[in-house]
């Protein structure tokens, strides 16, 4: 994206609002993120926003990366364990 906001940066905000939030006392009854994988939304496969990326073209269409090429799953597990630690 040309505002330089990748799915890493994304979460990192939205989980540090979340972790602040709670930190206030603020009763938050969950987070979720759509979502896991790149889907079939609105009859089309784009835009694509899933914490995994998927490659329909190619054999093996699963990625440990987004589509962006970042590691959006491994930087939301991550922030969530952090979070169940303190």
């Amino acid at each position: 994206r040309a505002d330089g906001w990748d799915r890493v940066r994304y979460l990192e905000a939205h989980l540090a609002v979340v972790a602040d939030m709670l930190d206030a006392g603020v009763d938050i009854g969950g987070y979720y993120h759509w979502t896991l994988a790149d889907n079939y939304e609105w009859g089309s496969y784009e835009p694509r926003f899933g914490l995994y990326g998927v490659d329909r073209a190619a054999a093996e269409c699963w990625h440990d990366v987004d589509s962006m090429g970042g590691d959006a799953a491994g930087t939301y597990r991550r922030l969530i364990t952090h979070m169940r630690e303190s």
